[in-house]
């Protein structure tokens, strides 16, 4: 470990985890839940500073269940206040347990999860387990991040406003002589559209990647939130992962579109360098994501008036798959989020749009395979935009998978270190992942 380095990924929804050491002071490992069931080899003298959300207030409630081995001398379990940012998982603040290393035996740790909202019956539960090998040789767990950032345009992004080109020219600058510095969190504002690439471990590699949109109602861009939770989890499972910061409010349609056309076939135009395959190269989206990524699925073969700047733009914008996460799907009044619409389309759109726009209207037998996750109680979202969209590739026999959860709010979640939708005991994560790996193999 060198000398007082710190590595360390900020996300909006979740405190994540980084290394710390200093000649002076213990080495400290910081752990949050995406890293349940890790086992963690740790010297002796080694500090763990694990990272809980909840909320005693609302009855989201962590304790110790069990505890095995004495390489490990617990510290009190204690809750922290800390300022509301919306979309942060756990309203109000955080669970800690400090824990550090005192012996070379080995260790293991179960806390349980205590959610509310069930009246009336046994309330569901998550678990957090956790292994540590006191005195092994010195390791820590590797620092989650980008490899890279490429920018989507040559020079001005097409669309631009106003000082858009100086931005563009100085975000380039950045990138090329190694002083940018990838955005933590939720982003907005978006005037240069970029891709940060997550590579997983060589020897875990798939060869299948997905470039992910995350959702914000077209007016940001939730990849701390939506997107840094899956990135980590697809990479763990040897999915490739570029995550696109598009341009949305004040930018409107076909903007979004343009941006996100052009990350795929970026990607598809370096697959060997990112050790992807080109025919397993699928799309995700969440939310009004969800929206962008399914008009690229039935419309990638469309320009929206845009010229032609480069032989990348001859590259198939055709994703080998898709999957739609709570998505807004059509842009009709009654259907659809109106923030997104608004954003996206403006108050007055004309009709001939606002069909073009609704995705399960524009399916035929060429659309992608799709996989779809929502939840009936989606309050923000209407579920009936992914039944429409499951139904229509039913229609046209395009092969698809949609899984309704019976409990969840619109948003992300995490149960058991895997990606779910906010307040759902049900997972979608492990039958996407079995999903995906049919499709690429059919």
């Amino acid at each position: 470990m060198r000398k007082n380095s710190i590595f360390q990924i900020v996300a909006c929804c979740l405190l994540v985890c980084g290394v710390a050491s200093a000649r002076t002071a213990p080495k400290t490992i910081k752990l949050d839940k995406g890293d349940s069931g890790k086992d963690i080899r740790a010297d002796v003298g080694t500090v763990i500073d694990l990272t809980l959300a909840g909320n005693p207030t609302t009855g989201y409630v962590w304790s110790v269940e069990k505890t095995a081995g004495n390489s490990v001398k617990l510290g009190k379990l204690s809750y922290k206040t800390r300022p509301h940012k919306r979309g942060m998982v756990g309203v109000g603040g955080h669970y800690t347990l400090p824990m550090s290393v005192v012996k070379k035996s080995g260790f293991s740790i179960t806390l349980h999860y205590q959610r509310p909202w069930m009246k009336g019956k046994q309330a569901p539960a998550s678990v957090f387990t956790l292994k540590v090998n006191g005195g092994a040789a010195s390791a820590k767990p590797a620092a989650f991040g980008a490899t890279e950032t490429f920018l989507l345009w040559p020079g001005t992004p097409p669309g631009a406003r106003d000082g858009d080109d100086a931005r563009a020219a100085s975000v380039a600058k950045a990138i090329k002589n190694g002083t940018y510095k990838i955005p933590g969190g939720n982003r907005g504002g978006i005037a240069v559209p970029a891709c940060d690439v997550y590579l997983p471990a060589k020897d875990n590699r798939t060869g299948i990647g997905i470039v992910v949109y995350c959702g914000g109602g077209y007016g940001a861009v939730c990849i701390g939130s939506e997107g840094i939770p899956m990135a980590k989890w697809l990479n763990r499972n040897g999915i490739a992962v570029f995550m696109v910061s598009y341009r949305c409010r004040p930018y409107q349609h076909p903007v979004p579109f343009w941006d996100v056309q052009r990350a795929i076939r970026i990607v598809r135009s370096r697959a060997k360098a990112f050790g992807v395959r080109k025919d397993c190269i699928g799309v995700m989206g969440f939310s009004a994501g969800g929206h962008v990524t399914s008009t690229l699925s039935v419309h990638y073969k469309e320009t929206f008036g845009r010229k032609s700047v480069d032989t990348i733009d001859k590259i198939s914008a055709r994703p080998s798959f898709s999957c739609l996460i709570y998505p807004v799907i059509s842009m009709r009044k009654e259907i659809t989020h109106g923030g997104s619409r608004r954003n996206l389309i403006g108050a007055k759109p004309s009709d001939e749009l606002v069909v073009k726009l609704s995705n399960d209207e524009q399916i035929d037998k060429d659309t992608p395979p799709a996989f779809l996750a929502h939840a009936k109680t989606d309050r923000v979202v209407k579920f009936i935009n992914s039944q429409r969209y499951h139904e229509a590739c039913k229609k046209h026999k395009v092969p698809s998978k949609f899984i309704l959860m019976s409990v969840g709010r619109h948003g992300p979640g995490l149960k058991d270190g895997k990606p779910t939708i906010s307040r759902s005991t049900e997972d979608y994560a492990e039958a996407m992942l079995i999903w995906i790996k049919k499709i690429v193999k059919g």
